[in-house]
């Protein structure tokens, strides 16, 4: 039997680190955040192929069984607390959340996981900007997007900067939004990542829509477009009601505009 610990580069868009069997080989570096496991049966006993973020790939025969289980049971334990903060705070209960990312983030700073820490510090971020404490969100997502590039990776600097362009679009201050918002649209389009351009297209149309009708509408278009490639359809309505709706009001301004 042949164990094989498979890891991701973000736990949203899932992409292989590498992929099996072995086409990297013992030494090569992963980037990754998630672990995964998958047993398949082969010859030769039991083959254990390890790799926790920023680690080289490792071997272990049998003997090593115990350490990999245990790296894993810690590895695992984080990033549960992540997700079950990130789900309090989806469900806004705010406190838990507070205290669960806590205990995750202290985990992930005991396995020196610099990835599991931005990822963190990310939900953190969210959680402060969504109860309006902008300071705590700014300093929270500057925190994140460090270690990201450290990590090199887009996809989490891409998230942090979707993130401080919402703070900024909170405070109406639409040059400095229109910037962070466009910096990530670029990193998630050289990822072709249609999720995160669908929510900075949804984002940049509530920028514009009270300076900017028209191209508020392009932008809820553009934003309904992409989440149709997703297939998520109630997204998908509600950036094309926001769009007729404002293409309604442009209409009528220009019908009361016209001379009688």
């Amino acid at each position: 039997m042949v164990i094989f610990v498979q890891h991701y580069c973000t736990p949203i868009e899932q992409h292989l680190a590498f992929s099996f069997p072995y086409c990297q080989t013992a030494g090569e570096k992963c980037y990754a955040q998630d672990v995964r496991w998958r047993t398949y049966i082969g010859a030769g006993g039991i083959v254990t192929l390890l790799c926790f973020a920023g680690w080289s790939l490792t071997w272990f025969q049998p003997g090593g069984m115990p350490v990999v289980a245990a790296l894993y049971a810690a590895d695992s334990t984080a990033a549960a607390l992540l997700d079950k903060a990130n789900q309090l705070r989806a469900a806004g209960q705010t406190d838990q959340a507070r205290s669960t990312y806590a205990e995750a983030r202290k985990l992930y700073q005991q396995q020196t996981d610099l990835l599991g820490q931005a990822h963190v510090l990310l939900g953190m971020g969210d959680l402060e900007r969504r109860l309006k404490n902008v300071e705590k969100a700014r300093g929270l997502y500057a925190h994140a997007y460090k270690l990201y590039q450290l990590e090199r990776d887009s996809f989490g600097q891409a998230h942090v900067l979707l993130g401080m362009g919402n703070v900024e679009r909170s405070l109406d201050r639409i040059d400095q939004a229109h910037d962070f918002l466009f910096r990530a649209l670029t990193l998630y389009t050289m990822q072709g990542q249609s999720l995160g351009r669908a929510q900075v297209f949804f984002a940049l149309g509530q920028l514009y829509s009270s300076t900017d009708q028209a191209l508020a509408q392009r932008y809820f278009e553009q934003a309904a477009e992409q989440y149709r490639i997703l297939h998520m359809s109630d997204w998908a309505e509600r950036a094309e009601q926001r769009a007729q709706r404002l293409g309604e009001q442009s209409s009528l301004a220009s019908e009361s505009a016209d001379p009688e």
